[in-house]
């Protein structure tokens, strides 16, 4: 055991990252771990194109803390962190590196496109082992072990979906009016529009199409897309809304009865007339002619129909819906539902083409809602604009708006298995509860089939051959059987493209090539995978001593991306839920509880503030602020908070460690039969910790309860409460062999669960005490029950009460602690339990007597009320407790100057006090001398020592005090 220096962070990193290294921590704890119970840890995979921000710092620490958790615990902790590599967030950094749009990829080569992405997908890995390193992480685990999505194996593994999906029926190639992002030109998912969604400001417009047959009779329609006018080929009603026929001067509009007086009052008609009124039902034997048929001709090839649709509201617009099953998937399942003719006029830019007609052909559909709003004007179709700030789906990479139009993809059917996925859902444990059992489930039950395909390159390919001659699809499942089938598959090849564009398959059915389709997968594809695919399974089988996975942790909007395709991709292969529990963790916001942003300016990084709080620090406030469902405000205000818990455990382990040092301790466990009362309780309140340590960690999965648990404990148990309890009991050697067992199992304990939390704080400490390798391996100290005093911490509740509401009144009435009373009276209606603790009373309020009464005392007390009752506190000073009163001043004093000489405990000293000659009858001196480890404490009239000194007002006179060492 060695002295104990200042609280350093930064020495503490250093020291321990290189120890952690030296000794070869992970692997002596895997060994050490290796036939504990499994707990199969799976890490959600970052990308390694930039850098950690503090969503990672927060996601790191909760999972690192249970996962930390389980391996004090002896548990067999499968811990392999992974990266994601492929897919839009790589490919968009690389095309602006370039100065690539996307319809420039191929004429640049989509092999030397590929491999900039594969270089620029681990950009910052070296950052991310740094962030590991500083962050505390590799107490628990660090890159060497990695698994990587754009690694041969992975992609070897991830194809048995394929497999198992084709063998069930659940592949399948469709055209579908798809989201798709005009910049990237490729297809998205439903899950990844839910994550793009943006409040915009655009132009709706109300437009009337003339009634064929009908003279002056027009359906009024509205919508906030007028660039979708031109692929219009059916106008939609409810069934069974009441419809209006109105007649406003001389033409007549049909529209939704609920929506008469808000519609005309917009397009300033406040004369009017309703003619008839009837059930949408009633309209579906009209048709209309298309606004724009002379500028986009294809609309002269069919007819316009009115259909119904439960789909239709009457929550704004006009009650007749404008239909292009080019541009929706509600209105093109309204397309297949009445075989309408499907238009979407659209190229991969998100440019119309020719079917458009001449006046549009080439013009982006983004920008072209004034244009189209021109030419209905133009046309006699335009009745009105207005604002309106709705959410739109934009793009969850670059933030381009999407839009719908019509392509073939390849689709994993969802209907299928949905009922099954809902039925293992109500299986997993969430937390919170709602995550899982209400928004997941929601999503769940409203799943659409998945879109699986991306008309990009730098991704896991669909392992899927087509014949161009009958058109028979082959499945490949893994590299084996594509090197079966194959007729030029070369061993070893990378399996991105071009080069597994190049491998063709001899078709089975007819004997002709087939050729791989040249989409690539969904890049949620590949998270999706991670529960078997960093095995190498099913090359091999360790994945199966393991699966499913115990714990995951993610943000919220995972319930609609991984932890969703984690879902689907294990129903579809394993028929099984892929995870036992999950933690739904918030967001790490600024101060003012505003997402942080580079445009805010609000952004703060990890590595600023480990270096500026240190890395325990920042752990124990991110798990201290909230709970982890909820977000956390990075208030610097509050991590002060935390800094002074640190602080304050440093303070007390410091303290222990000197007054062991200089008491020659030798750390053993503590023997009951010597314990004082004091001693019992803090070691009750120990066994508290461990219970809200488990509960927090292993029963609620809620690891704000362990990091609340720790800084009460730290900060008022320990701290506040018992280092001030056993004070007078080290200074006058009283029982302190039993305060230096007791201390030492407090800070060795302590240690150990705080470890969890503060890796390089605690381990130093635990080191130091013990004199064992590291912390991290050792085991968790279970809670003794015979040790858990819930009476005893009952009895100090009521006793605290007491002295708060005393140590309260002191400062009400002026009168310091320092000045001794004669006594305090305790007045209440029900026992106060005080035995055996009022010795600590009387030190700590600085009271001579505690006295039970039934009625209030007589004499000059001052009043204060407690939980079950009153204190009265004796005002009244005679001599002898003035003497006290100044003695502990003086004695105060002297200690002041001790500090500032920078003495240790064992240092002596002499004392000379200027101050008017009869001032020594107002002090016990001799007691003073005693206390401060003075040789000598002379009162003089005239300073003749040479020392530190300080002024001070005691017993009414201005005195000098000069101490010096000897």
């Amino acid at each position: 055991m060695e002295s104990v220096g200042q609280y350093n962070a930064t020495e503490l990193q250093e020291k321990f990252i290189k120890r952690w290294r030296d000794i070869k921590l992970l692997e002596k704890r895997k060994k050490k771990n290796a036939m504990g119970k499994k707990f199969f840890y799976l890490d959600g995979p970052p990308y390694a194109n930039a850098p950690p921000h503090m969503g990672h710092a927060l996601t790191r620490t909760l999972r690192e803390t249970i996962c930390k958790y389980r391996l004090l615990k002896g548990e067999n902790v499968w811990l392999q962190p992974g990266f994601d590599t492929h897919g839009l967030p790589v490919e968009t950094m690389v095309q602006n590196e370039l100065k690539l749009d996307s319809s420039d990829i191929e004429k640049f080569g989509i092999e030397k496109f590929n491999k900039a992405c594969r270089e620029h997908a681990l950009k910052y890995l070296d950052l991310w082992g740094e962030f590991y390193e500083k962050f505390g992480s590799s107490s628990l685990w660090n890159l060497d072990n990695k698994y990587i999505t754009f690694e041969n194996d992975y992609i070897d593994s991830t194809w048995l979906f394929f497999e198992k999906a084709h063998a069930q029926d659940l592949l399948y190639k469709g055209q579908g009016s798809t989201p798709w992002c005009p910049h990237h030109q490729t297809g998205l998912a439903q899950h990844e529009v839910s994550q793009g969604y943006e409040d915009v400001t655009d132009t709706s417009i109300y437009l009337r199409f003339k009634i064929n047959d009908k003279d002056n009779e027009y359906f009024l329609v509205w919508t906030t897309t007028p660039w979708t006018i031109p692929s219009n080929v059916a106008v939609a009603v409810h069934p069974t809304f009441t419809y209006a026929r109105v007649k406003v001067q001389d033409d007549v509009y049909i529209l939704a009865k609920d929506l008469v007086e808000s519609v005309m009052k917009k397009l300033g008609h406040d004369v009017y007339e309703v003619l008839e009124e009837m059930q949408g039902a009633d309209l579906t034997n009209l048709t209309y002619v298309h606004p724009l048929e002379n500028q986009v001709p294809v609309h002269k090839e069919f007819v316009h129909k009115t259909i119904t649709e439960e789909y239709v509201t009457t929550g704004d617009g006009t009650g007749v819906v404008h239909t292009a099953p080019g541009h929706g998937p509600d209105d093109y399942n309204s397309g297949l539902k009445y075989n309408l003719r499907i238009l979407s006029p659209v190229d991969r830019a998100g440019k119309y083409n020719e079917e458009a007609g001449p006046e549009l052909k080439g013009k982006n559909v983004l920008k072209v809602n004034n244009e189209i709003n021109e030419m209905l004007d133009h046309q006699g179709s335009l009745l009105f604009t207005e604002k309106i700030t709705h959410s739109y789906p934009h793009c969850w990479r670059c933030r381009t708006k999407l839009i719908y139009i019509t392509t073939p993809q390849w689709f994993i059917k969802i209907e299928p298995i949905k009922q099954r996925m809902l039925d293992l859902n109500s299986k997993i444990r969430w937390v919170p509860d709602w995550a899982g059992q209400k928004r997941f489930h929601d999503w769940l039950s409203n799943a659409r089939d998945w879109n699986i395909s991306r008309q990009r390159y730098w991704g896991i390919p669909i392992p899927v051959w087509e014949c161009s001659d009958c058109d028979k699809l082959t499945v490949i499942g893994s590299v084996k059987e594509l090197r079966e089938k194959a007729t030029n598959y070369k061993a070893g090849m990378d399996l991105h493209r071009p080069y597994i564009d190049e491998v063709t398959i001899k078709c089975e059915n007819c004997g002709k090539e087939s050729h791989r389709t040249t989409d690539v997968t969904d890049v949620w594809f590949d998270a999706g995978a991670d529960t078997w695919a960093p095995f190498g399974y099913p090359r091999n089988e360790e994945f199966k001593k393991w699966f499913p996975v115990d714990f995951i942790t993610e943000g919220l909007d995972q319930t609609r991306g991984w932890f969703y395709l984690m879902l689907v991709e294990s129903t579809i292969v394993f028929n099984e839920a892929p995870f036992n529990s999950v933690l739904v963790n918030g967001l790490v916001l600024d101060a003012k509880g505003e997402k942080m942003s580079k445009s805010r300016g609000n952004v703060v990084a990890p590595f600023d503030v480990i270096e500026k709080f240190g890395p325990d620090i920042v752990r124990w406030f991110l798990l201290w602020a909230s709970t982890p469902w909820d977000n956390v405000q990075w208030d610097e205000d509050n991590i002060r908070i935390i800094q002074n818990a640190m602080n304050t455990y440093w303070n007390v382990y410091n303290y222990a460690v000197k007054f062991m040092l200089l008491n020659g301790y030798t750390p053993k466990e503590p023997l009951p039969e010597k314990l004082e009362i004091e001693d019992k309780w803090i070691l009750s309140r120990l066994q508290k910790l461990k219970i809200d340590t488990v509960q927090g960690y292993e029963k609620e999965l809620n690891t704000s309860i362990p990091a609340r648990a720790l800084h009460e404990f730290i900060v008022n148990d320990l701290s506040r409460d018992y280092v001030k309890y056993i004070r007078s009991r080290v200074k006058e050697n009283r029982n302190n062999e039993a305060v230096f067992d007791v201390l030492n199992k407090l800070l060795r304990e302590t240690s150990i669960i705080s470890s969890i939390i503060m890796p390089f704080a605690s381990d130093e400490i635990y080191t130091n005490l013990t004199g064992n390798e590291s912390v991290h391996l050792e085991t968790f100290p279970e809670a003794n029950d015979e040790m858990h005093d819930e009476k005893l911490e009952e009895q100090f509740i009521r006793m605290k009460q007491i002295m708060e509401s005393a140590l309260a009144l002191r400062n009400e009435i002026g009168m310091k602690v320092r000045q001794p009373l004669q006594d305090l009276v305790i007045v209440s209606d029900s026992p106060v339990p005080l035995a055996g603790v009022e010795h600590i009373m009387k030190e700590q309020l600085n009271v001579h007597e505690i006295k039970h009464a039934k009625e209030a005392p007589k004499g000059d007390y001052a009043e204060a009320q407690f939980g079950s009752g009153t204190v009265y506190l004796n005002k009244q000073l005679n001599d002898e407790l003035r003497k006290e009163g100044a003695t502990r001043d003086l004695i105060r004093t002297v200690q002041q100057l001790r500090k500032q000489l920078g003495l240790q405990e064992p240092d002596h000293i002499k004392v000379e006090v200027i101050a008017p000659r009869d001032f020594k009858n107002s002090v016990a001196l001799d007691e003073v001398q005693k206390t401060t480890n003075s040789d000598s404490i002379n009162v003089v009239e005239k300073k003749s020592l040479a020392g530190e000194e300080t002024k001070a007002k005691i017993a009414e006179a201005s005195i000098t005090v000069v101490a010096a060492k000897v």
